[in-house]
This record gives C-alpha cells, structure tokens and sequence, in this order.
C-alpha cells in the first residue's frame, strides 16, 4: 500500500522489485482510487501550475498560501462540476477496495505492506477487514541515507518499521531484511 495519500503505487512497482518484496512470494500492487492510473484521476493541473509558479515566490508569505488555497479551491470546484463524489476518496474506501481486491483474486490470506501514508491504509485495512491477513509490515517513515526505502537517497527511519501481533516469526526474512523492527 502506497505513500502519498495519491501516491503512483504502479510506479513504485521498481522500487517494490528492487527492494526484493517479490523475493519469495506474489506481489500485487493496486493503484488507489484517484490516483494517476485510476478512473477517474483527481489530479489537479491548478495545484501543478500553483507549484510551478510557486519556485519563484516567497515561500512564507501569506499571498503565497492564498494562491495555493485558490488552486486547490479551483480543483475542488472543477472535480465537483464534473460530477466526483470527493467524499468516496477517504482511506476507509481504500481499505475496502484492498478488501474487494482479496475477494476478487480468490486469495484466502495475505500479507500487508504499506509504507508512508499507506502504514495509515494498511492499519485501516487490518482494523476494518482483519480476515484473510497474515500479517503486516509498515515503514512510516524516510530520511535520507541509502536506497532502501522510497527512491534515490531514502531509507527508513531507524525503529520506523512496525510489525503486526499476528505475524509469525520468520528468521530467514529476519535476516534479509536490513530494516530495524520496533520492539
């Protein structure tokens, strides 16, 4: 489960490969509702020209926030007119669409992974729809030193990686995974 909210999760499919989530098992990657590769796609173009005008305004002045408020009202009005029910994109939705995903593809369990705001989702999801998961992992958050986490340069906070109380000890993933776990 994807960062963001609204993160690319089909272009983090290299990352995902690259970490080696796919070592031993099937990874499935959904985009989420809204995102670049769904239907329909809440991207708003009046918050990008907001931010490529931004770069050469004064990032704490108080016309800089009125600008993006206006851009962002801009999108609001124009997703609305266009019939979006905006109310639908909430990650209790996002949890449900997972859910349906399982259901869907006739798996009986499997194992969650979220980082970023997707630790958020994966957390809503395991609350709301607890059967059929064997057990979670979550990186909430990065910093710059290495490449293990989210792109060039990031890797997870130490002590950032939760583990859910239904996982089951595997000391071989233990051993592959250079991530430290909060205890």
């Amino acid at each position: 489960m994807t960062g963001g909210p609204g993160g690319d999760a089909i272009g983090d499919i290299p990352f995902l490969i690259d970490a080696g989530v796919n070592r031993t098992r099937d990874l499935i990657v959904m985009a989420q509702r809204g995102t670049l590769h769904s239907q329909p796609n809440l991207a708003c173009p009046e918050i990008d020209r907001f931010y490529a005008a931004a770069v050469g305004l004064r990032y704490d002045a108080s016309s800089t926030g009125r600008r993006l408020v206006r851009a962002t009202k801009e999108c609001r009005e124009r997703l609305t007119a266009d019939g979006v029910e905006l109310s639908a994109y909430n990650t209790t939705e996002n949890a449900a669409d997972f859910a349906d995903l399982r259901k869907a593809l006739g798996i009986d369990r499997w194992n969650v992974y979220g980082y970023s705001y997707g630790t958020d989702l994966a957390l809503t999801f395991l609350r709301r729809h607890p059967r059929g998961s064997d057990r979670s992992r979550s990186t909430p958050s990065c910093r710059r030193v290495s490449s293990a986490c989210r792109g060039p340069g990031t890797a997870p906070v130490k002590g950032s990686t939760r583990s859910s109380r239904r996982a089951r000890p595997n000391p071989a993933a233990r051993a592959a995974t250079p991530i430290s776990r909060a205890r």
